[in-house]
């Protein structure tokens, strides 16, 4: 009596994270939104300009759509706009992941 092997479906969480980094388009994606976090970090922090610093506005457009939202948040937090930023990038990438994935 043959038996076929049990083929388990990846949870609802495996699937979604391979979407967003599984692989290599969405994961340059991934890293250079995360160096254009870290420089605004490090803009933000380390250096004192006298006028207002735009530094901030290519994560935003690197994540449009979703970058947009930060013009809504209230106050105009940085970990709100961190936050943003973030999910943004995921939602991209996720994205991204979709496209590569039926390309092949």
């Amino acid at each position: 009596m043959a038996t076929t092997p049990h083929t388990s479906r990846p949870s609802p969480a495996r699937r979604t994270l391979g979407l967003v980094a599984g692989n290599r388009f969405s994961q340059v994606y991934l890293l250079i939104v995360l160096a254009l976090l870290v420089w605004v970090a490090i803009d933000t922090t380390l250096v004192h300009q006298e006028d207002a610093s735009f530094a901030g506005v290519i994560p935003m457009l690197a994540t449009l759509p979703w970058g947009l939202a930060v013009a809504l948040l209230p106050d105009g937090s940085t970990a709100g706009f961190f936050a943003v930023i973030a999910v943004g990038a995921l939602i991209n990438a996720a994205l991204i992941g979709l496209v590569a994935r039926h390309r092949h």
